[in-house]
């Protein structure tokens, strides 16, 4: 199935290159642009919403000469494949995680780490006050992919069919479905979790299936993409809180007229900022959401013991993101309340 989505996606993307590039690159005054924008997420995911408003308000703001076909729901592939697809020039942008740009460049993983921030609003403060453009930056150095747009979700429960949890011994030996991330994985480990990484897509089945117990993400999305159909449990383990980004193929950008791209660089920013409100008063709806259709949801009275429990991970991933990433980020998050 995995070798037949990748298959699908290529051939999907040679069809759609002349698309993706010519017009969109090169196109006149008089010319329509046309960009492909993926996400593997539905539309009401507060990521792939981003993608979404970005495509209503360039076509509004450029009276159409922009405008966005908008591929949400894994269309063309999983969101690994998207990065490449971005990467060869045959979509112009897409919905992704950081845990996947870590494979380009280590500092990402920071975003990964366990607990290192406490909630949505910290997390923002600490983009908003350079850290953003600083790992967006060292991406466009390493890939030549710019991110546009930051998107902060809520931070990431367990949700699974086994057990509830409310101490650390109740994820012992529990399955969840992760992200294709080492250092993800790492933390799961020393909580007691077994970690199985999976993409996207694959979640639900392997739910229904049993090759997992469960997974980890927020609460809108746990809402949106119905997985409370196939659990039971939802317990606020609060463990990541990992934001998604909007990039896009940097050489489509450099060959814009400087007022176009200035024009798209601030709407998809404008873009994130609307979607990270609209998570964080999804994430208040949703959590209400779930408990009304039945499932058991229960805070935790202490996450210390968890936070100690990965504090190792910390020790072990530092040297490989970096002290310069390492030093800038605690910089700035000693600034922020």
């Amino acid at each position: 199935m995995k070798r037949t989505v990748c298959v699908c996606a290529l051939l999907l993307a040679i069809v759609c290159t002349a698309f993706a590039g010519g017009k969109s690159e090169g196109a006149g005054d008089g010319e329509k642009i046309v960009w492909k924008l993926s996400s593997g997420a539905a539309p009401s995911n507060a990521a792939a919403y981003a993608v979404q408003v970005f495509g209503e308000k360039i076509k509004e703001r450029t009276a159409g000469k922009i405008t966005v076909d908008f591929y949400p729901n894994g269309q063309l592939g999983s969101d690994k494949e998207s990065i490449s697809l971005v990467q060869m020039g045959s979509i112009v942008g897409a919905d992704i995680n950081t845990s996947l740009l870590s494979a380009i460049d280590p500092a990402f993983m920071i975003m990964d780490l366990p607990y290192v921030t406490t909630s949505q609003q910290q997390l923002v403060e600490i983009l908003d006050k350079g850290f953003g453009d600083y790992l967006s930056e060292r991406l466009l150095k390493a890939a030549g992919l710019k991110i546009t747009a930051w998107i902060v979700k809520g931070p990431r429960v367990v949700y699974n069919n086994r057990n509830s949890i409310n101490q650390l011994s109740d994820m012992k030996g529990m399955k969840l479905r992760i992200m294709e991330n080492p250092v993800m994985a790492r933390s799961l480990e020393l909580l007691g979790a077994i970690p199985v990484p999976l993409p996207f897509t694959e979640r639900v089945v392997a739910m229904q299936t049993g090759v997992v117990d469960g997974a980890e993400n927020n609460m809108a999305v746990i809402w949106q993409e119905k997985d409370y159909e196939v659990v039971k449990y939802v317990s606020k383990t609060n463990h990541f809180n990992t934001p998604n980004t909007t990039v896009f193929d940097n050489r489509v950008l450099e060959k814009l007229p400087a007022d176009l791209k200035k024009l798209v660089m601030d709407t998809s920013k404008e873009s994130g900022v609307i979607a990270t409100k609209y998570d964080e008063k999804l994430n208040t709806d949703c959590e209400a959401d779930l408990v009304r259709v039945g499932l058991q949801l229960n805070g935790i009275s202490n996450l210390q013991p968890f936070a100690d429990a990965v504090k190792p991970v910390i020790d072990e991933y530092a040297p490989k993101i970096g002290k310069e990433a390492m030093d800038m980020f605690n910089k700035i998050k000693a600034g922020v309340k």
